[in-house]
């Protein structure tokens, strides 16, 4: 996939008619249809809504209105729901809302109302069942409970209240939709905290089983389908909090998992994920103070996968029945990859030399990403094009050390972009970066055939000493780059915009550049607009491409 390419400068649909406005920091992108999709970004600290829809191109992505979108977005039908605030009439209108990608068809559902319990305040856990929209939400006569709607304000009802009076029933800890059941974790009174499900009915929502008898909580949690099974994690008196699975068949067991002589020690099971049949997940275990990976096939006992105490984070499947994964070892915290077996886990690359951590170390989904289950994006750290805490640039890598490289150093320098919130849409993959330009902005990679290819063989016999610089700088001034040769060296240096087409060649000497080093002057040409080119400089064996940032 090619270099980032700024989808839009959110800025620059400001009331104020600027761009300088700081970051829209976009977030929850969600698909809308086969051509759209939308997301939430602030336009100004000045202004209010934050929804915008987006065809992949900068003319195609718009601010949708006043509405101020929250927390998570979700495809429903043919629109995108959401728990929002807009405003009509002079007054604010809070509940849940939808949109179909237009002004004038983003509208509430329902208003939310503390005097009402009709419909419930703070909707959120969205969850498509079959042909209802499902959520929690809160009421004053209820608590927090399960709802569901048919995308009407007529036809949004509770679908049970499991905690009966003000009590909150609905706990949610990780639930998910397998095979059209909602499995959850729900609470009583009489019961606790313990494994719920629900097809959506009154008459189909029940408690699975009251683990930790009587008012003391299993704390059922990370509810994962694989193998034709539902796997979870629960606290249970005499086996500590183990791995538990059960079929959904109703009134059917739950089998404890892994347990190793009905020891009351707990492994903390937890990163439960499915790769094409396999179950994954992290485990402590018995005189351990680390975590380690475990896969299981469903039959006898659990693989527990060495090396031990790396503390894996994040578990995402990557095809062919393999996971990605955040770990720690003596190279600092890295992306690793596994099958399911000892010899078939292994780190990477070391990306950043030694001790220190070459992928963003926050416990987050958001800071990596699978793509085709062939590459991951992620936010990398090499000590070079990124250095420092918190400071990272795009990588992509294809699950091998030589298939890993920068994407492009977006910031030149140290800085790092800190890459973040991916979504795949189509064959692109569209990010928030925070560009040195234009502030944290939506960036996409995209397939095109370009002209200048990120992906040439590095010249042989040139080594970069220094990069362009200044840079950013503005139209028609001059800048410089450090290079040098190991023999005499023709050299053909071309200024590109984003999508490869030539803006301008640079004249370099036709007979050469002697061996040794060079400091080159080069001057940008005084018609180019703000935005982001690629300076080539080439030989016959092959090419370098350095990002250059044209300011206003």
């Amino acid at each position: 996939l090619s270099g980032q390419n700024l989808l839009k400068n959110i800025g620059a649909d400001s009331l104020l008619g600027t761009t300088d406005l700081g970051n829209s920091s976009p977030t929850a992108f969600t698909a809308l249809n086969d051509n759209q999709f939308v997301f939430q970004g602030f336009v100004s600290p000045l202004e209010t809504g934050n929804l915008h829809v987006s065809d992949g191109t900068e003319v195609g992505t718009q601010k949708l209105g006043d509405v101020q979108a929250e927390g998570q977005m979700i495809r429903f039908r043919d629109r995108v729901y959401f728990a929002g605030t807009g405003f009509q009439d002079g007054r604010a209108l809070l509940g849940l809302w939808a949109t179909d990608g237009t002004v004038e068809g983003t509208e509430v559902v329902f208003e939310s109302s503390v005097t009402t319990d009709s419909v419930p305040l703070e909707p959120a856990n969205f969850f498509v069942l079959d042909t209802f929209l499902i959520f929690s939400g809160l009421t004053a006569t209820h608590g927090t409970e399960l709802w569901r709607t048919d995308g009407t304000a007529a036809g949004t009802e509770l679908i049970m209240d499991i905690s009966p009076g003000i009590g909150s029933g609905f706990r949610g800890r990780e639930p998910a939709v397998i095979d059209s059941i909602f499995y959850f974790t729900a609470s009583t009174p009489d019961t606790g905290e313990e494994p719920w499900r629900t097809d959506g009915t009154e008459a189909g929502t029940w408690r699975i089983a009251d683990l930790s008898p009587g008012p003391v909580n299993s704390g059922a949690a990370d509810y994962t389908g694989s193998g034709g099974y539902i796997y979870f994690s629960a606290l249970v008196p005499g086996s500590g909090r183990e791995v538990r699975r059960m079929t959904a068949a109703q009134g059917s067991p739950v089998e404890l998992i892994g347990e190793n002589g009905g020891s009351t020690d707990s492994s903390n099971p937890r990163y439960f994920v499915d790769a094409d049949g396999t179950l994954f997940w992290v485990a402590k275990s018995a005189g351990s103070d680390g975590f380690e990976l475990r896969s299981y096939d469903h039959v006898g006992e659990p693989t527990v996968i060495e090396p031990t105490e790396i503390f894996p984070q994040i578990l995402k499947p990557f095809g062919d029945g393999q996971v990605v994964f955040k770990g720690r070892d003596s190279g600092g915290r890295e992306l690793w990859i596994s099958d399911g077996t000892t010899v078939g886990t292994r780190r990477i690359t070391d990306l950043y030399p030694g001790e220190g951590d070459g992928v963003f170390t926050n416990v987050s989904a958001e800071s990596f990403h699978v793509y085709q289950d062939s590459l991951v994006f992620y936010a990398g750290s090499d000590g070079v094009a990124a250095d420092g805490e918190f400071v990272y640039e795009l990588f992509v890598t294809d699950g091998t050390e030589e298939g890993t490289r920068l994407i492009a150093d977006q910031a030149p320098g140290t800085a790092g972009t800190n890459p973040g919130n991916f979504f795949t849409f189509k064959d692109r993959v569209y990010f928030a970066a925070s560009d040195p330009v234009v502030g944290r902005e939506p960036f996409y990679l995209g397939p095109e055939d370009l002209l200048v290819s990120l992906r040439e063989p590095a010249p042989k016999g040139l080594q970069l000493i220094a990069k362009p610089y200044p840079n950013p700088l503005r139209a028609g001034e001059r800048f410089q780059l450090e290079l040098s040769l190991e023999q005499r060296t023709k050299l053909i240096a071309g200024l590109y915009d984003i999508r490869g087409a030539l803006v301008q060649e640079f004249p370099l000497p036709a007979n050469g550049l002697r061996a040794g080093t060079h400091t080159i002057p080069l001057t940008l040409p005084d018609g180019a607009a703000s935005g982001t080119y690629l300076l080539r400089l080439a030989n016959a064996t092959g090419a370098i491409t350095l990002k250059l940032m044209v300011r206003e």
